[in-house]
């Protein structure tokens, strides 16, 4: 296990296409220098002690495909910012302590395929807007604090 933060230098890796620290012990904030690295396609943090919430400047990383925080100690709302990654297929917050809705904003992602929040306290209904994310194949809010009724499309 690697037990550290990560430095602020790693924008200076300026040609990496997959970034995977998961299973470790990495904690700390989440660098927001990562969204200068704008050929990055795969981010998986996954099992780690990241704190923090999760940096709005990730949404100008348009090359991102795979968004990875899986059980860190992630808080705070879900960035409406990661709407703008049209070439997202696979998001996954799950196991942290996000709250608050998800943002109808997330309906624009036409690419993503997977979406994870369960284990979280989001709260609020499942906007309807997702199903415009036509290539979704799964979705999964189980175990959050969401409201009924749900949209009568899902």
């Amino acid at each position: 296990f690697i037990k550290s933060t990560i430095p602020t230098s790693i924008q200076s890796c300026t040609s990496i296409r997959n970034l995977r620290l998961n299973s470790n012990e990495f904690f700390g904030l989440i660098p927001v220098e990562l969204s200068k690295i704008n050929v990055i396609k795969t981010i998986d943090f996954s099992n780690n002690l990241f704190e923090g919430s999760i940096p709005t400047e990730f949404g100008l990383i348009k090359a991102l495909k795979s968004l990875v925080l899986r059980n860190n100690s992630i808080f705070g709302t879900l960035p409406t910012e990661l709407s703008n990654l049209s070439n997202l297929e696979n998001l996954d917050v799950s196991d942290n302590r996000i709250y608050g809705a998800i943002p109808t904003e997330y309906g624009l992602l036409l690419s993503v395929k997977t979406m994870n929040f369960q284990n979280n306290s989001i709260s609020g209904g499942i906007p309807e807007q997702i199903i415009w994310a036509n290539q979704l194949t799964y979705f999964d809010v189980t175990n959050n604090l969401l409201s009924l009724p749900l949209s009568d499309t899902l």
